[in-house]
């Protein structure tokens, strides 16, 4: 679902998007200090926004127990009709040979260091059936069910390819 960069289209997309730069991204090492997993969680609160309408049916009830265990625990509590959700997103998440525990250390990592911001959640693009969900245990989650399509006109180098994979990617175009 991205673009694959080299480092002009980078160095131009790092000069592009605000609050996001080479430091936003969190990598994981193995023991031989190799490269087996990385994600940059970026915020687009500056220039896009998800504000709440409102909360109906079972989502009033929820808000309700949510909002007491933030009382509770002291995290934020979910916003109120009219305001917007803060959130961030793991973009450039990547893990080699989709090991859950490199992908849970990323995210203990992200977690701890983002804790001051307050945020409301964070949104990885993890498909059901990939074996990363292990990595999410113990994490309070929330599916977002949604199907991609890729459209191209018939005569494009892209109309007959295949585009089926656990590793879509999360654009960030598309936060």
């Amino acid at each position: 679902m991205g673009d694959v960069m080299g480092p002009e289209l980078f160095q131009r997309r790092l000069d592009a998007w605000p609050d996001f730069s080479l430091e936003s991204f969190f990598i994981a090492l193995d023991g031989g200090g190799r490269i087996v997993g990385a994600t940059a969680p970026w915020n687009t609160h500056r220039f896009k926004r998800t504000r709440v309408l409102g909360y109906y049916g079972p989502m009033l009830r929820m808000k309700r127990a949510f909002n007491l265990g933030a009382k509770v625990l002291r995290y934020p509590p979910l916003p109120e009709p009219g305001e917007c959700l803060d959130f961030a997103f793991l973009s450039h998440l990547e893990v080699k040979d989709d090991d859950p525990a490199v992908l849970r250390d990323l995210l203990r990592a992200t977690y701890r260091a983002l804790a001051q911001d307050r945020l409301h959640f964070i949104s990885a693009m993890i498909p059901r059936g990939s074996t990363l969900e292990a990595a999410f245990k113990g994490f309070v989650v929330n599916r977002t069910a949604m199907t991609v399509y890729s459209v191209a006109l018939p005569e494009s180098p892209f109309a007959a390819r295949d585009f089926t994979t656990l590793h879509p990617g999360f654009e960030m175009a598309l936060s």
